[in-house]
């Protein structure tokens, strides 16, 4: 089984009234190429700390007031949902080379952010999380199995059992 980080920009995780629920269903969505039907995926909803009021606000649709509470709530850098691929890479998916039907497995709240990551010290190793997932030009990045451990036991102590 593979272990995977898929991305959310603000335009997937936003709408006009504002923080849109993705654990609820069954969705496609753009991952890595080496993702197989069973594997597991965290969502990491991108940081808003480059994305201005203005833009939320033309991005979404959303009014002022609603843009700058969003802004204020310090939304993204966190785990708040593990998904099961459940199908095989699907192809191209809007801009995106690859694309899976994914279906909630485990909603996390609070989320998991990418500071309490940070602070695991048994995490150190994990390359990606020392450069804070910025993948340039990847879509999606592959966990460690050694980092996906540690992240279920982190999962289990803060919401109980682990991800089915």
């Amino acid at each position: 089984m593979g272990y995977w980080l898929f991305y959310a920009g603000p335009e997937n995780y936003l709408g006009a009234d504002g923080v849109r629920r993705l654990g609820t269903e069954t969705a496609l969505w753009s991952g890595a190429p080496g993702g197989r039907k069973g594997d597991l995926a965290a969502l990491y909803p991108r940081s808003l700390t480059k994305v201005s009021v203005e833009q939320l606000r033309e991005m979404t649709g959303m009014t002022v007031q609603r843009a700058q509470e969003v802004k204020r709530s310090q939304i993204g850098s966190d785990i708040p949902l593990i998904w099961r691929i459940v199908s095989g890479n699907q192809g191209p998916f809007n801009a995106w080379s690859n694309g899976y039907v994914v279906e909630p497995r485990r909603t996390i709240d609070p989320p998991i952010t990418l500071r309490e990551l940070k602070a695991e010290p048994r995490l150190r190793k994990w390359e990606d999380l020392q450069w804070n997932f910025q993948a340039q030009g990847r879509e999606a990045l592959e966990i460690p199995d050694f980092a996906w451990a540690i992240l279920e036991e982190m999962i289990e102590k803060r919401v109980g059992s682990r991800t089915p």
